[in-house]
């Protein structure tokens, strides 16, 4: 009887030492592992650029910010080569982000040189900031497309935005493109020398637009900027219908108008114009997760404005215009467009 009493008592001493020591070793157990991040390649532009600058703005802004994802920015040679590269690699589509511009993006669409083939799995999630063109003239009587009948006009290298969208116009909505004398090879500088001595009668420029609404601030940039402050430039006439016409004889979707508001730079004041759009954006794969988007788009609506710290462009990317893309809706990620809605940013498309 002693014996059993003996060996109770220690039975309920070892149950209150476990018992005792439960906490200590709950306390002791391995920690809780975090997610492993998402890790995200951003595939930019030459270093240096805009293109460049903004996207490694995004990654770090990610970087900062994210509990989900982490990116990297690579530098690329061109928006055509991030196409490129992630059509011959699809296995990336979860976690490629992608530099580009709608006229890239149509081009791959359509299996238009410089593609090969029909490739249109791509999706926007957000505005880079837009860079707008109009056709200008030093010349008070060229104020119309019919002015222009005869005229020389420099546009860019062929294959640019500031080559096809002023070449479809003269062709689908105007009817004059086998009426001028159009020539090529006319960037910024070139143009800008060429406009001013005379070479040329009517070229393009190109300025970055700010702010939302119909017709917006425009900055000129450098080369845009010279013209104004020396001379009193004149911009030709176009609407959105000349748009509407082009954008339906070439059949590509990027052929869009923004308007400039009315203002005065150096010597020049104009009233409200409108000009050629070029948006430049980001954009991933149609099947990326949508919660991948979404954190994509989080941390893209809730600091827009921490964007113009890293180059002055950012200055036109706020939570307002994050989605201010001259496309249509359905270009857009369905995530995307539920995320910036959810906020209270209407995704219209054009």
């Amino acid at each position: 009887m002693k014996k059993e009493r003996l060996l109770v008592l220690l039975g309920s001493i070892c149950l209150v030492l476990v018992l005792a020591a439960l906490p200590f070793m709950a306390a002791c157990g391995p920690e809780e592992v975090a997610p492993e991040k998402v890790q995200l390649e951003m595939y930019s532009n030459p270093t240096g650029g805009i293109a460049y600058t903004m996207s490694y703005a995004l990654c770090d802004l990610i970087n900062k910010h994210s509990d989900t994802l982490s990116a990297t920015c690579i530098e690329t040679a061109s928006t055509t080569e991030n196409i490129k590269t992630l059509i011959a690699n699809p296995e990336k589509k979860d976690y490629f982000l992608g530099f580009g511009v709608t006229h890239s993006l149509y081009l791959s669409s359509m299996g238009i040189a410089p593609f090969t083939e029909a490739w249109g799995e791509w999706k926007i999630i957000g505005l880079c900031a837009i860079v707008g063109s109009p056709l200008l003239t030093l010349d008070p009587n060229i104020k119309t497309p019919q002015d222009m009948i005869g005229k020389r006009i420099g546009l860019d290298p062929v294959g640019s935005t500031n080559e096809y969208i002023p070449t479809y116009l003269m062709m689908y909505a105007w009817d004059i493109w086998d009426k001028v004398d159009a020539d090529y090879g006319f960037t910024c500088d070139i143009a800008a020398d060429s406009l001013m001595d005379g070479t040329i009668d009517v070229t393009w420029q190109g300025a970055v637009m700010l702010g939302p609404g119909e017709y917006k601030e425009w900055v000129p940039m450098a080369s845009f900027e010279r013209i104004l402050a020396k001379k009193q430039a004149y911009f030709i006439e176009m609407t959105d219908e000349d748009f509407a016409k082009a954008r339906e004889g070439s059949g590509l979707g990027s052929v869009y108008s923004i308007g400039f508001r009315a203002q005065t730079v150096g010597e020049t004041t104009s009233p409200d114009f409108k000009g050629m759009a070029n948006p430049l954006l980001f954009w991933v794969h149609e099947d990326m997760p949508d919660d991948t988007v979404t954190e994509i788009c989080r941390i893209f609506y809730e600091y827009a404005e921490e964007f113009e710290a890293y180059h002055a462009v950012g200055r036109g990317l706020t939570k307002e215009t994050v989605a201010d893309v001259p496309a249509p809706r359905d270009n857009f990620h369905p995530a995307a467009i539920a995320y910036y809605e959810s906020k209270g940013i209407e995704v219209i498309g054009r």
